[in-house]
């Protein structure tokens, strides 16, 4: 069910757009042009709705979402020819004469008619003039642009890691290091981590490695994440993704100065009393920065003295990869994996270079690039307008200390 305060995707039938946003009692969401009061969801299922008026009204079926261009030839071939009517006045200039008959009030006016998607870009179609002087293909296109614009259906559907991704991509790919959902889930498979896991983390991409990493552990293991500031922007995608208790009570936060005073043998001025039998889970709320004297705790007993994180991930262009590694790779135990996406070319290389010279193997880089293409009939080209993402993804496999 959808609550006051969880997080929901909205997106609109037949379009790409999706957004992640919070449910409250004057939340309004544009997508596509379409404006969305999520308060109409409230206390209703995740699935299929009917914007009317910028309200959510009742839930839709998914039959009849837009009209073929079969549908329209099965309906029999209509009269589109507008009559010329001769002016009375010969000389006069001659009038622009509109390719569409129907008028944007009449449209309106089906609209709160109750009409469906279906019927209205019918009659758009039957009011073009041009129509049928069209080619099958133009055709097609004009049917499902008009079906996207007047479509008024929408789904609301619960957060996942995936559609998250999607959302903030959309949304601004540089502020997720234009982390694309297919090179995250290389990531994830090239980390090889699994419940009972011990994982390093640092990242840049709002939560969203965090999120993914916390659902793989099912409550079971340790995460400790290396940050520099802990606010709700840095774990926005675990906050959309709303885990329970027992599934958070792996995240270990823990500041970077923190983890440097630990390194270097610094501890907090009153001594720290912990037994050997003292447990190391945190009790407090996991999404609250933890105070110094349990990050220090982590950072000294479980980090820079064990020496056992299975795996250590890096994502992020605000700190230099090679340097991170530099102190923390001593860390990851004997066959542990590490992962590092990274956009400036020049860091990436050069941590190739430096996991080369330590005690790695199986060092692969892979050079990411993307570029959407638009298929029409018998060719393509690319979208000359849209942003290229590019980047490096390096892992290694550590083979001694």
């Amino acid at each position: 069910m959808i609550t006051i305060g969880s997080y929901v995707i909205v997106q609109k039938v037949e379009s790409e757009m999706c957004k992640l946003a919070k449910v409250t009692k004057n939340c309004e969401v544009v997508v596509d042009n379409l404006k969305i009061k999520l308060n109409g969801a409230i206390g209703k299922p995740y699935g299929l709705f009917e914007v009317q008026n910028g309200n959510l009204l009742v839930t839709a079926s998914a039959t009849e979402m837009g009209v073929s261009l079969s549908d329209l030839r099965n309906e029999g071939s209509e009269s589109r020819k507008r009559p010329v009517e001769r002016d009375d006045e010969e000389d006069a200039p001659p009038t622009k004469v509109s390719g569409q008959l129907v008028t944007s009030k009449e449209i309106e006016d089906l609209k709160h008619a109750g009409a469906s998607v279906k019927e209205v870009v019918s009659t758009l179609a039957s009011g073009n003039v041009k129509f049928d002087e069209r080619t099958t293909h133009s055709q097609d296109k004009y049917l499902s642009k008009k079906t996207k614009v007047h479509n008024d259906k929408v789904y609301i559907l619960k957060p996942t890691i995936r559609l998250i991704n999607t959302a903030l991509y959309q949304k601004g790919h540089e502020r997720i290091c234009s982390l694309r959902m297919d090179v995250f889930a290389n990531m994830l498979y090239l980390a090889n981590v699994v419940p009972g896991c011990r994982v390093l983390v640092y990242e840049e991409v709002q939560g969203l490695v965090i999120a993914a990493l916390i659902q793989r552990l099912e409550g079971k293991g340790e995460l400790y994440v290396v940050y520099n500031n802990f606010d709700i922007n840095s774990l926005f995608a675990v906050h959309a993704m709303g885990f329970k208790p027992e599934v958070l009570n792996v995240l270990r936060p823990i500041r970077w100065d923190v983890l440097n005073k630990a390194m270097l043998g610094i501890g907090p001025e009153k001594p720290i009393q912990v037994t050997a039998d003292e447990p190391m889970e945190y009790e407090g709320d996991p999404l609250k920065e933890p105070s110094f004297d349990q990050q220090y705790i982590w950072a000294n007993e479980r980090i820079v003295n064990s020496s056992i994180m299975d795996s250590l991930l890096f994502v992020g262009d605000g700190v230099n990869a090679t340097d991170f590694l530099q102190n923390t790779l001593k860390f990851v135990r004997t066959s542990g994996s590490i992962v590092v996406h990274s956009n400036i070319e020049s860091d990436a290389l050069a941590l190739v270079s430096y996991l080369e010279s330590e005690t790695t193997v199986e060092v692969n880089v892979q050079k990411l690039m993307s570029r959407r293409m638009q298929a029409i009939q018998d060719r393509s080209h690319p979208l000359l307008t849209e942003y290229m993402p590019s980047g490096m993804l390096i892992s290694a496999t550590k083979v001694g200390s």
